[in-house]
C-alpha cells in the first residue's frame, strides 16, 4: 500500500501544521484534540493522559467555567460538559447559553429557576452533581444531592406562577433578598458527606473514567514496588507468558464450569483488574477461585500472578496466585531500609527503632540509612568529624564554609531481620514516619513477551 506523490504532500502539510500547533500552541491544540473525541470515553481519557505527560493539567466540569466542548481556562483545559455521561447537548448549551446572557449561577435553587425545567431534569442535576460540575456552588455534593428534589420543585412552582402571571406577594421573581437588599443564603441539610471512594465512584459512573484522582493513587508506591508488567504490556505478548500485574477490581461475573474441579469445585470468576494503563479481564477457574475468593472483592487491590492466555480475540490473563498488598509486603520484600536523619531524629528514636526490631523477629533484612551534614572549610583542613576544630556548630552562610550533606549506609546482623506485616510497619511510622522507611522487593525479571511454557 503506497501514497502517490500529491497524497504524500498533502499528508505531509498536514503532519508539520499539527506538529507546529502541538509544540507552538499545546494547550489549545489539546483542547481541540480532545473535543474532536466526545464521543468516545476511551479516546478521551488517553488524551487526558496525554496531555498530563505534556504537564498540561485537565480540571473537572465546572457549572460557571466549562463549555459545550472542551475549552482553554488560562494555561489549563477545562473538562467540556457535554462528553459527561447521561446529559444531553441540548442540555448543557441551554446552561452555557443561560450563564453567558444573565451570569454565572449563585446556588442550585439559581441554577434550576434559570433554566427549562423541561431541559433541565432532575436526572441532569444529579449527574452534574455526581460529576463535580455543581462544585463551584454553595454546598457539598452530599448536600446538594440532598435538595435536589427541592430545587426542581421549586423551579417547577415559580415555572407554574409565572405562566398564570402569579408575582411574589413582596413584588418580583428574582431571588430571595433581605431588607439590606442582600441574597438570602439558601439553607443546606446537615448530612455527612460522600467518602472519597464514593466521591470517585460517581465520578467514574458520569464521565466514564477517573479524572482527578484515582482509588490506585494511594496505592501506586506498592503497586509498582511489587509488579513486573503493566496491563496495556499484556496485548503484545505470545500466549503462555508469566506476568505479575496490579491493580483494582472493577467488576466481577460469576459462572459454573460444566465439569468439577479435582476437589468438587466447580465456580469460577472472571475480573476487570484495572491498573493506571487500562483494564485486563482475569479469569480464576474453580481451584484458584475456591483458593482466592476472600480477595476477589470489588474494590480490592490486589497483585496477580498468572499467564496470558490469548485463545480468545482479546487476551485474558489466567490467574495462578492472587496477594493482598500486605501479603505481597511479606512475600516479595528482600530488605527494609530505615533512614534516620540528623536535627530530625534522635538517639532515642533509634533504640526506639531497635525495640520495634526486636519485637518483630523475621528472615526481612534490615539496613539503616544515616543522614547527616559536615562543613567544609574553604581555607584548613577538616578533622575527623567534618569540622576543623571540633565543634558542632557553625555558621551556615558564612563566606569562608559551606556544608556537605553525608550519607551512611549501614548493614545489620543476623538478629535484626524483621517479619514484615502492617503491625510491624505502622510501629516504625510513628517513630520515623512513613517518608523515612522503604520496602525493598526482590522483583521478578521483566516478561520479555515470549512463552515461556505452562
Amino acid at each position: 500500500y503506497g501514497f502517490n506523490k500529491s497524497h504524500s504532500t498533502a499528508y505531509g502539510l498536514i503532519a508539520y501544521e499539527t506538529a507546529y500547533l502541538k509544540s507552538h500552541f499545546p494547550v489549545e491544540f489539546m483542547a481541540a484534540l480532545l473535543s474532536c473525541e466526545m464521543e468516545s470515553t476511551e479516546r478521551i481519557s488517553e488524551h487526558v493522559d496525554d496531555a498530563r505527560r505534556m504537564k498540561i493539567e485537565v480540571v473537572g466540569p465546572n457549572i460557571n467555567q466549562s463549555d459545550v466542548d472542551f475549552s482553554v481556562f488560562g494555561e489549563k483545559i477545562t473538562f467540556g460538559m457535554a462528553a459527561l455521561k447521561g446529559v444531553g447537548h441540548n442540555v448543557v448549551q441551554a446552561l452555557v447559553d443561560e450563564r453567558n446572557a444573565n451570569g454565572p449561577f449563585k446556588d442550585i435553587f439559581n441554577l434550576t429557576e434559570r433554566v427549562d425545567p423541561k431541559v433541565l431534569t432532575k436526572g441532569n442535576l444529579e449527574t452534574l452533581i455526581k460529576a463535580g460540575a455543581l462544585d463551584c456552588l454553595p454546598g457539598t455534593r452530599a448536600q446538594q444531592s440532598a435538595i435536589v428534589e427541592r430545587a426542581v420543585q421549586s423551579a417547577l412552582s415559580r415555572q407554574k406562577d409565572k405562566a398564570r402571571g402569579q408575582k411574589s406577594l413582596f413584588g418580583g421573581d428574582d431571588d430571595d433578598v433581605d431588607e439590606a437588599g442582600d441574597t438570602i443564603a439558601m439553607s443546606l441539610p446537615d448530612v455527612p458527606d460522600w467518602t472519597p471512594s464514593q466521591t470517585l465512584a460517581w465520578e467514574k459512573e458520569t464521565i466514564g473514567f477517573y479524572l482527578t484522582s484515582h482509588p490506585l493513587t494511594q496505592h501506586a508506591k506498592r503497586i509498582e514496588r511489587y509488579v513486573a508488567n503493566h496491563n496495556a504490556e499484556l496485548a503484545e505478548m505470545e500466549d503462555g507468558v508469566q506476568v505479575i500485574v496490579g491493580g483494582m477490581i472493577s467488576s466481577i461475573k460469576l459462572a459454573t464450569a460444566k465439569k468439577s474441579s479435582r476437589n468438587g469445585h466447580n465456580r469460577y470468576a472472571n475480573f476487570d483488574l484495572e491498573d493506571s494503563t487500562g483494564i485486563m479481564r482475569c479469569i480464576a477457574w474453580p481451584e484458584d477461585y475456591a483458593r482466592y475468593e476472600e480477595q476477589i472483592k470489588t474494590e480490592n487491590v490486589i497483585i496477580v500472578a498468572g499467564k496470558v492466555d490469548r485463545r480468545s480475540r482479546e487476551p485474558n490473563l489466567v490467574v495462578n496466585r492472587i496477594y493482598t498488598l500486605d501479603q505481597a509486603d511479606k512475600e516479595f520484600t528482600a530488605q527494609v531500609a530505615i533512614k534516620f536523619e540528623k536535627g530530625l531524629h534522635s538517639k532515642d528514636d533509634i533504640q526506639r527503632v531497635r525495640n520495634v526490631v526486636s519485637r518483630f523477629p523475621g528472615s526481612t533484612e534490615v539496613i539503616l540509612i544515616v543522614d547527616s551534614f559536615a562543613e567544609n572549610l574553604r581555607d584548613g583542613k577538616q578533622n575527623g568529624n567534618g569540622h576543623a576544630n571540633g565543634n558542632e556548630s557553625s555558621e551556615d552562610n558564612s563566606d569562608s564554609s559551606s556544608v556537605s550533606r553525608l550519607r551512611y549506609i549501614l548493614t545489620t546482623g543476623k538478629d535484626c531481620k524483621v517479619n514484615i506485616g502492617p503491625e510491624f510497619l505502622q510501629a516504625l511510622a510513628e517513630i520515623v514516619g512513613e517518608d523515612n522507611y522503604d520496602l525493598k522487593a526482590a522483583k521478578s525479571k521483566k516478561s520479555s513477551g515470549q512463552s515461556i511454557g505452562r
